[in-house]
């Protein structure tokens, strides 16, 4: 038998000519517990942990950048009356939601998919507010932004009398 087969240890040891190579095991066994970096002194700033603190900050004003934008661009777009849907339902009422910059306002109609409702801006809110509750009402409404599920008011009819003019 040979040296190698005598030995079947699972630690590989490194032969003489490997170690000429400059190839050796460790002189001391590291733990992994055991940080080689150094701490930072007090006053010091550790780089590491300026990037962790800040990186929440940086997601939330990312997030809000987006968010602004995608509101801007509902807010100010122009219908796009090709997407334009048809409603039909009973009214039942306004409501407005306050967010940061301007109030949304939507008109709330149930139809026989449930409750839906629909953007409505604020200058169309004086047309609509002789609608009592339970009154039928059809109405178009179109989105601002391409593929957006929600939707602004283009026409209301009540007793085929439009109240907001195409």
């Amino acid at each position: 038998m040979t040296d190698i087969n005598k030995n079947k240890s699972p630690i590989r040891k490194l032969s003489k000519e490997e170690q000429a190579k400059g190839r050796a095991w460790p002189s001391k066994k590291h733990l992994s517990s055991e940080n080689e970096m150094a701490l930072p002194k007090p006053g010091e700033k550790n780089r590491v942990h300026s990037v962790l603190t800040a990186l929440p900050f940086l997601m939330l004003v990312i997030g809000l950048v987006f968010y602004f934008r995608g509101e801007s661009a509902q807010n100010n777009g122009a219908l796009i009356l090709d997407q334009r849907v048809e409603l039909l339902g009973e009214y039942k009422g306004l409501s407005k939601v306050s967010g940061i910059g301007t109030t949304k306002h939507f008109l709330w109609l149930v139809t026989d998919k449930g409750d839906r409702g629909v953007r409505i801006k604020p200058e169309q809110l004086a047309q609509v507010q002789t609608l009592q509750t339970g009154d039928t009402i059809q109405l178009q409404a179109a989105p601002t932004v391409e593929g957006s599920q929600s939707v602004w008011v283009y026409s209301v009819k009540h007793d085929s009398v439009e109240l907001l003019p195409q």
